[in-house]
């Protein structure tokens, strides 16, 4: 084994549907510091023993954007390679590409959340009675980031999305560090800006994407695309229309996908998709309470495939 890659939702989640009992204390979720001790003091340690290649880290929903620059800094001069919506050349032959972010779920923090496409009826449709989306929450980055950073400077009005003191939302109020945000589904600028289709335009854009140069890489994205074994939740599929059509275009490799930790048994232990020519989509489909591990055992020259139980 060369490389190991970790594909987001690095932090635990609640005390109920994890079986990491001596960090229940931590009350998970609740607080940037609490992210900051699970990772240094449980994580990171794990990370470094594996010495034979590098550990590529990516993010999930379940983790902060605060969490970014916090792992990128705990891990230099280390096995351990934090990425973040980039892309890193692992040899002449092989790139990665990661992206974090996931269509608007139910859940309170919203830092890796986003539209779909620049169409919000795509976003919205996915709000049904088994799936409940959020289009309001919690972030780790201010209105500046988010304009600076996050909407790259597309949206103009970012501090109208910032309320101070939300009535109906107090999941993280009076948490340092947190900014509540509202994101109107009916501003269609802020729609297209603040989508993954949007993101990935980005992404596209900076690192010159085509066809001939995406068949040398594999992309490690958090939300799985729609209409595959990796976004099946009970035979609803509610993965992104968005990153399936980027998929459809440039053809990578590979994708490997999480976010779903229940598509495997939906799909009844199919782990892979056919999306287009000769690119398959994986999902590992782990169970936070598991005392196993699933995950795809893959090999860049042949493309064989397993998914294994540890």
């Amino acid at each position: 084994m060369d490389a190991v890659i970790i594909g987001g939702d690095l932090y635990l989640k609640n005390k109920k549907e994890s079986n990491l009992d001596e960090y229940s204390h931590l009350d998970s979720n609740k607080g940037i510091d609490k992210h900051r001790v699970y990772f240094e003091d449980k994580l990171l340690p794990i990370l470094k023993q594996f010495k034979h290649g590098k550990v590529y880290v990516c993010f999930g929903n379940a983790d902060l954007y605060s969490d970014v620059e916090f792992m990128k800094e705990k891990t230099k001069e280390t096995n351990i390679v934090v990425l973040y919506n980039e892309m890193m050349r692992v040899n002449d032959d092989l790139e990665i590409m990661a992206y974090s972010s996931i269509v608007f779920m139910k859940g309170h923090k919203k830092d890796f959340e986003r539209f779909d496409t620049k169409d919000v009826k795509d976003t919205l449709a996915q709000n049904v009675d088994s799936y409940v989306i959020r289009t309001k929450g919690y972030t780790t980055f201010d209105a500046q980031q988010l304009h600076d950073i996050i909407l790259n400077n597309e949206y103009a009005n970012t501090r109208q999305l910032l309320e101070e003191n939300p009535s109906e939302d107090s999941h993280f109020r009076g948490k340092e560090g947190f900014y509540h945000f509202k994101f109107d589904v009916n501003d269609s600028e802020l729609v297209k800006a603040f989508s993954i289709e949007r993101e990935l335009e980005r992404i596209e854009e900076r690192y010159s994407f085509s066809k001939e140069n995406c068949k040398n890489q594999i992309w490690i994205c958090h939300m799985p695309p729609k209409d595959t074994c990796c976004d099946n939740i009970s035979d609803f599929h509610c993965g992104s229309i968005a990153l399936r059509r980027f998929i459809e275009k440039h053809e990578p490799a590979a994708t490997f996908h999480g976010h779903f930790h229940s598509s495997v048994d939906s799909s009844k232990g199919v782990y892979c998709s056919s999306i287009v020519g000769n690119c398959l989509s994986f999902t590992s489909g782990n169970y936070p309470k598991s005392k196993e591990i699933a995950m795809i055992k893959y090999d860049t020259e042949t493309k064989e495939h397993s998914r294994v139980l540890v």
